[in-house]
């Protein structure tokens, strides 16, 4: 995981370090993983992790400590969280290569579940392209509150990997709106209208991010010894500017966003 204390903080990390870390595998259903490797034809350390920890997470569904972008909402961050895993742990590690066939077998270890934690399984998100795009769009939303808290915290300090990590938020947010407004019927245009519904009063689109801290500047004050304060200090590290970018240069860097806010959450 990158170090940055502003990312880690985010409430998308910290879901995902919660899934990922609480020990879900220990109230896994091992029958219904067995099965699965059964079905397969394949047995793995990365599918049986995989499932103990997916299965683990719905038997304890109502007690999960994650944040969501609604009340209701928690069985998205566990989809979400469910896909980034097959995908980099199980698919892109060839361990198993078909995910249309995969994501069936997964879909009966929700059946049951379902009517008992109202989880419905979202078998829709298949295109890796279409999913990240969905997946940022969806951290974003509930992101987008604590990182206005952080940046106007008189303590802050911008640095360059949550400078990108931001900039690749608000670039991904721009591109799908755009991209709704001709052709509605995209997976991620509902979820960015349920967003505009939740966040009525904030305009996603136009979030100001921070100017990294030189880090010139930054090994000199170490070299010297300055001790001045935090709050003395962060007097230097924030300084706002407007989202908008450079258009011949927009696709390229929300690829890239996409790519280095994947790569946070893999690590």
């Amino acid at each position: 995981m990158v170090g940055d204390k502003n990312i880690i903080s985010l409430p998308s990390s910290l879901n995902y370090r919660h899934l990922n870390n609480f020990g879900y595998d220990l109230y896994g259903d091992d029958m219904k993983c067995d099965k699965l490797q059964d079905d397969l034809k394949k047995r793995h350390s990365n599918i049986e992790n995989f499932c103990l920890k997916l299965t683990g997470i719905l038997k304890k569904f109502d007690n999960l400590k994650i944040t969501s972008l609604s009340d209701n909402d928690r069985c998205s961050v566990v989809i979400y969280w469910m896909y980034d895993t097959i995908f980099k742990d199980i698919i892109d590690k060839k361990v198993h290569d078909d995910i249309l066939s995969f994501i069936g077998y997964i879909s009966n270890l929700f059946q049951h579940f379902h009517e008992e934690k109202k989880c419905p399984f979202q078998g829709n998100l298949t295109d890796k392209g279409v999913f990240y795009k969905m997946k940022m769009l969806y951290y974003y939303g509930i992101d987008y509150d604590s990182i206005v808290v952080q940046q106007n915290n008189l303590l802050f300090e911008c640095t360059e990997d949550y400078s990108n990590y931001i900039k690749a938020y608000v670039q991904t947010y721009n591109d799908i709106e755009a991209e709704c407004k001709g052709n509605s019927s995209s997976l991620y245009c509902s979820l960015l209208e349920e967003i505009k519904r939740i966040k009525y009063k904030n305009d996603l689109s136009k979030l100001e991010y921070c100017t990294p801290l030189l880090k010139e500047g930054h090994e000199f004050r170490s070299e010297m010894g300055d001790h001045n304060s935090d709050e003395e200090e962060a007097e230097t590290s924030y300084a706002p500017i407007t989202s908008g970018s450079n258009v011949g240069l927009s696709v390229v860097f929300s690829l890239l966003g996409i790519l280095f806010i994947s790569s946070i959450f893999y690590k």
